[in-house]
């Protein structure tokens, strides 16, 4: 099981990216991390906890940039696999160990500087559900990264509106 501080690391990811759906601007989740406590075993915990970090981001339509600064890590191991598929879910980019930190910035920067937002009206409704899209341009060489999907809000008749005298029997006197 993670430790107190690694769980406290990634609730904080994704308490920082939920919070960011409220934020005026373009904005991104910018992770610096050589990845969490090697060994810790794979379980459910990572993967769920990191599939939540990245629903937040998408959820609050962000892009997530990691940055791996340590020296070197194998190219095809776990944790980079995890880190990718948040940043391709989100449209973000993964600067994977031995990449420079000012070359990741710089990219980063770049990509920031040439994002376009593009605005439609879902055809599914509101039936809260994840709804993939893939996004495409005619211009040849063009190198389009975007999110994978969008998360659909709930209709509002699917909430019991709250009953204004619910509570009533906690507010009498007791006997």
């Amino acid at each position: 099981q993670p430790s107190p501080a690694t769980r406290a690391v990634r609730a904080a990811l994704e308490s920082v990216a939920s919070a960011m759906r409220s934020a005026e601007g373009a904005k991104a989740l910018i992770v610096v991390t050589e990845g969490f406590e090697q060994g810790e075993p794979s379980s459910r915990f990572r993967t769920t906890t990191l599939r939540a970090i990245g629903r937040a981001a998408r959820v609050s339509n962000i892009p997530v940039y990691i940055l791996d600064p340590s020296e070197s890590r194998p190219q095809e191991s776990p944790l980079n696999d995890a880190w990718r598929a948040i940043t391709v879910q989100t449209g973000g980019m993964l600067f994977e160990a031995g990449t420079a930190l000012d070359v990741s910035f710089t990219g980063i920067a770049a990509d920031l500087a040439s994002r376009y937002v593009v605005q439609f009206e879902p055809s599914a409704g509101d039936d809260g559900g994840f709804h993939g899209i893939e996004v495409r341009v005619k211009r040849k060489g063009a190198i389009v990264r975007a999110p994978t999907g969008y998360w659909a809000p709930f209709a509002e008749s699917r909430f019991t509106p709250p009953s204004p005298n619910r509570g009533a029997h906690l507010r009498k006197p007791h006997d």
